[in-house]
């Protein structure tokens, strides 16, 4: 999974959100795709490192809750789809 991925499968749910894209070199879990999400009082972000490793987070900005912080590991690849179609989900409701 990496970015262009996420973009072809996922921000077809997310109307009117906004999106900023970012790389980042050589972190913890080797190269970095970042999609950092706002909408509806929510911000989130979804990484994805070169080494497997896929990170989300989501909070809803008005009550403080964050509704989303998951580390998937390359060994829980089959788990991502799920928790991206959640992250979509969450971010699309108002």
């Amino acid at each position: 999974m990496n970015t262009d991925r996420f973009k072809e499968n996922f921000l077809s749910f997310m109307n009117g959100c906004e999106f900023i894209y970012s790389e980042f070199k050589n972190g913890d879990f080797g190269d970095l795709q970042r999609v950092e999400v706002e909408s509806f009082n929510k911000m989130g972000a979804v990484e994805f490192w070169s080494s497997g490793w896929v990170g989300i987070d989501l909070v809803d900005c008005v009550s403080g809750t964050q509704e989303i912080s998951v580390l998937l590991s390359p060994e829980q690849r089959d788990l991502v789809d799920g928790e991206l179609r959640r992250f979509a989900d969450l971010m699309a409701r108002r």
